[in-house]
């Protein structure tokens, strides 16, 4: 038996919208694309849905190291840069909807900001969505407490253990959040598709990200490649994202 997933990549204002914090480009045409998906998937088809929201704070973001590269705060939680610009409602009239909020590129790492003790927050909500950071629940604002990602994934994806996984990835940006999604759910055993027509990329010299940031660039990397010869890494299109 085979529990396949869609997994939904950072789809969040401050991404995927041209006035957003973090524009990634090309981002924004894939709103409409994707939410024509949404519509157009068969019930039964998939398993269920995991979408991920890439989540920072005022507070922590000062220490975070996505400040290296990206100086500036964005998806702040609680704000329009944090929100959904896709239709999460029409995948639940087709399958059961999780959420997950993370404050690193990468879903399969842990909150990187140990003082606890010296986080200060605006209101009880902000204070409640960072403790509940890499736990996966029902709730879309991440605040009631949801199951550590690695219980849920062991649990209910079957991630890891005899059953087959096969997880369609769709989302931003695939030279980051989805490059280090891929990599965790190949490592793990899982076969990963990902969606040509729902995936957009920055393009950076960061040292062991795609340049170009496509996603045939990406994996073409070193890295991902024994993945793409042995057929558990591939690129699917729109329309095959939808068969049973």
């Amino acid at each position: 038996m085979t529990t396949r997933i869609l997994d939904v990549v950072d789809m969040q204002f401050d991404f995927m919208k041209s006035n957003g914090g973090l524009y990634v480009p090309n981002a924004e045409p894939l709103i409409d694309r994707t939410n024509d998906f949404f519509r157009s998937i068969p019930r039964g088809i998939y398993d269920l849905a995991l979408i991920k929201y890439d989540t920072h704070f005022p507070c922590e973001y000062q220490n975070s190291p996505e400040k290296a590269d990206f100086p500036d705060i964005h998806c702040p939680y609680g704000t329009q840069g944090w929100e959904l610009v896709v239709n999460d409602a029409e995948l639940a009239k087709r399958m059961p909807v999780y959420y997950m909020a993370k404050n690193t590129f990468d879903m399969w790492q842990q909150n990187p900001i140990s003082d606890r003790g010296q986080m200060f927050f605006d209101t009880d909500a902000e204070e409640q969505a960072y403790d509940n950071l890499y736990h996966v629940t029902r709730d879309r604002q991440v605040i009631q407490t949801g199951e550590l990602r690695d219980e849920f994934m062991r649990r209910v994806v079957k991630l890891g253990t005899a059953e087959n996984v096969e997880v369609t990835m769709i989302g931003v940006a695939s030279d980051f959040c989805v490059h280090d999604a891929m990599m965790g759910y190949l490592q793990r055993g899982a076969n990963v598709r990902v969606v040509a027509d729902l995936v957009a990329g920055i393009g950076t010299p960061v040292p062991g990200r795609a340049p170009k940031g496509t996603i045939g660039d990406v994996i073409s990397l070193p890295v991902f490649q024994p993945y793409v010869q042995n057929k558990q890494l591939k690129i699917i299109s729109l329309q095959d994202a939808l068969k049973p």
